[in-house]
């Protein structure tokens, strides 16, 4: 699925994973805040957010108060699905079909109300949302570059070269690297992927989120390491 309106593309970043639990709603909201210290309007969206309950911390709140944004959370989380499934599975055992278009829709007016749009993706590109379109189609159709997040462990090698592999042969920019520590335990695999990562990508800019205990908000100290980074500021000027 592609957009054929000729309509500006939205100005932001779609936040995308090497697999599901990888990082991205820390990522995404810690970007959002560093964003937000700059004093930019930020806009945030989850397009579909699966395993959602009342009693539970919700993905879509954690970016909207990352961000500051005043959006109805029926426009940052569109989907807000029960069961913990691929949102093609379990949007099934709701009886309902999730529309591409109504999400690209979504991106478009968030877009229109904020200077910059941080998109959370769900599960890693290949994660199917309908019989017919994936997570990697709706990238395309939201037209916007790619921050990818990736998980330090065994498989991390493999799991970003093939999703880099899916991005550019659909043409798709990547914009950024982000490699997250989801345990504080340091392994060989764990010391040694993002220096093999690096060297295999040396021309995409880089960051690393160390595992954090849960002391306070996680996403602004992984926001704090994006800026210092260098990756907020890359976000804002991507090369054209």
């Amino acid at each position: 699925m592609t957009r054929k309106d000729a309509s500006p593309r939205p100005h932001g970043v779609f936040v995308v994973g090497t697999d599901t639990g990888v990082g991205k709603t820390v990522v995404a909201a810690g970007l959002a805040w560093a964003l937000r210290q700059r004093g930019i309007d930020v806009g945030v969206m989850k397009p579909v957010e699966t395993g959602f309950s009342t009693a539970g911390p919700s993905d879509a709140a954690t970016l909207r108060r990352a961000a500051g944004a005043p959006d109805p959370i029926e426009d940052v989380a569109p989907y807000r699905l029960k069961a913990p499934l691929a949102p093609l599975v379990a949007a099934r055992k709701e009886g309902i079909s999730i529309s591409p278009q109504r999400l690209v829709r979504g991106v478009k007016q968030l877009a229109a109300r904020h200077a910059f749009v941080v998109v959370e993706g769900v599960g890693g590109l290949m994660v199917p949302l309908t019989p017919t379109h994936t997570t990697l189609a709706l990238a395309e159709a939201f037209e916007l570059p790619i921050l990818l997040v990736i998980a330090n462990r065994l498989g991390a090698i493999n799991h970003t070269l093939l999703t880099l592999h899916a991005a550019e042969c659909r043409g798709l920019k990547v914009l950024g690297l982000v490699l997250n520590h989801p345990r504080h335990a340091q392994s060989l695999v764990e010391r040694t992927n993002r220096e093999v990562l690096a060297g295999l990508r040396p021309q995409l800019p880089w960051a690393e989120v160390p595992y954090f205990r849960g002391d306070g908000n996680i996403w602004e100290a992984a926001g704090r390491r994006l800026e210092r980074a260098g990756l907020v500021t890359s976000l804002m000027n991507p090369p054209l």
